[in-house]
C-alpha cells in the first residue's frame, strides 16, 4: 500500500477539495450515470429472472443504487493507492499527488461508505452482506496489487483479468438483491449476466487505454503501447462482440421479445466498427471516438437487458 509523501495541501475546505477530486477522477455526470444504469440493470435483471418474476421494490432499488455507487468509489480510491507512486512520478497534476486531497482523507470516506453499505444491506436482507464482502475483498486486493506488484507489472493481461473480477462481484450483489429477499434463491440465468458485466468492463478498459500513434506518454501503460494499435483495436472489437452476444443471451433470459434488443445490437455493431477503424488507422479522432462508442454500447446494452424489459413488462401488465 502506498504511503503518501509530504505535499503542500490545497487550502480550500474539504468539501470543495472533494468536489474537485470527483470532477477529475470520479465524474458524477458521466461515470455516475453509467454506474446508476448498471445498478438498475442488475437489480431489474435479478427481479425479472427470479423464480417468481416481478418488479424490484423501491427500497431494494434505492439500496442497490447507493451501495453500488459507493463500491465503485471505493474501487477508485483503491486505484489511487495502487497507482500513487507512478502518478507522483508521471502525472503529478492529478488531485492526490498535487495535494488537492490526501489518501488518508479519501480513506475516511471509504470507511464511512462501508458503514453506510452495511447498514443499508442489513436493513434490506442481512444474508446479502456475505455477497457485499466479495467486492470489498477484491478492492482490498487491488489496493495492494495482490501482494505481488512486480508480477502484475510483468503480466498486464493478468492484471486486467484480476481487475475485471470486481465487475461480476458487484453485479452478483446487485442482481441478488433483486432475488434473495423475495425468493431466497439465485437464478440459473445469473452467470450469463455476470459474463456480460465482465465483457463490458473489458471493452471499456481496452478502449480507455487505446491511444493514437504518437500520443503515448512515457511510463504510462496502455494496450496500444503494449501490443500495438492493431492488436489493441482488435482486442477491443472482440470484447464488444462479447457484449453483443452475452447481452442478447441475458435479454432472452428475461423473457423479453427479441425486437427490443435491436438498438443495442446496432450500437454494438457501431462500436465494433469504431474499434476496427482504430485498428486500421489509429488517428487521434478515431482513438477519441472509440471510448464513446464502447461506453454507448455498454450503456444501451444494460438498458436493454434489465431496465427496458422491466418497463415493457410493467407497461403491458398495466394495459392488461
Amino acid at each position: 500500500m502506498a504511503e503518501q509523501k509530504p505535499v503542500a495541501l490545497d487550502p480550500r475546505s474539504l468539501s470543495a477539495r472533494l468536489w474537485t477530486y470527483q470532477a477529475i477522477r470520479f465524474p458524477l455526470a458521466s461515470q455516475g450515470a453509467l454506474i446508476a444504469l448498471f445498478a438498475l440493470a442488475c437489480v431489474c435483471f435479478g427481479a425479472l429472472t427470479r423464480v417468481t418474476p416481478g418488479a424490484p421494490p423501491l427500497e431494494t432499488t434505492f439500496v442497490v443504487l447507493i451501495v453500488v455507487f459507493l463500491l465503485f468509489f471505493q474501487f477508485r480510491v483503491a486505484d489511487e493507492h495502487r497507482d500513487y507512486d507512478e502518478d507522483l512520478r508521471l502525472r503529478p497534476e492529478l488531485p492526490v499527488p498535487s495535494g488537492v486531497i490526501t489518501l488518508p482523507e479519501l480513506d475516511v470516506f471509504v470507511v464511512g461508505a462501508m458503514a453506510i453499505q452495511i447498514v443499508l444491506t442489513a436493513a434490506l436482507h442481512p444474508p446479502l452482506i456475505a455477497l457485499l464482502f466479495l467486492p470489498w475483498l477484491w478492492t482490498f486486493l487491488v489496493r495492494n496489487d495482490f501482494f505481488d506488484r512486480d508480477l502484475l507489472k510483468r503480466r498486464p493481461l493478468l492484471s486486467l483479468a484480476l481487475h475485471l473480477v470486481f465487475m461480476p462481484f458487484v453485479a452478483l450483489y446487485a442482481a441478488a438483491a433483486g432475488q434473495l429477499p423475495e425468493t431466497g434463491a439465485l437464478s440459473p440465468a445469473l452467470p450469463v449476466f455476470l459474463g456480460l458485466s465482465a465483457a463490458c468492463g473489458m471493452a471499456m478498459e481496452f478502449a480507455r487505454k487505446c491511444r493514437a500513434q504518437g500520443d503515448e506518454r512515457g511510463g504510462v501503460v496502455t494496450y496500444s503501447g503494449l501490443w500495438g494499435t492493431v492488436r489493441a483495436g482488435m482486442a477491443t472489437a472482440s470484447a464488444v462482440a462479447g457484449i453483443v452476444v452475452l447481452g442478447a443471451l441475458s435479454f432472452l433470459a428475461t423473457g423479453a421479445q427479441g425486437g427490443w434488443y435491436l438498438p443495442a445490437t446496432a450500437l454494438g455493431f457501431g462500436a465494433f466498427l469504431a474499434a476496427a477503424a482504430y485498428a486500421e488507422r489509429a488517428t487521434p479522432q478515431r482513438a477519441n471516438a472509440l471510448l464513446g462508442w464502447v461506453a454507448g454500447a455498454a450503456a444501451i446494452t444494460y438498458l436493454s437487458v434489465g431496465v427496458l424489459p422491466y418497463l415493457v413488462r410493467a407497461f403491458f401488465s398495466a394495459a392488461a
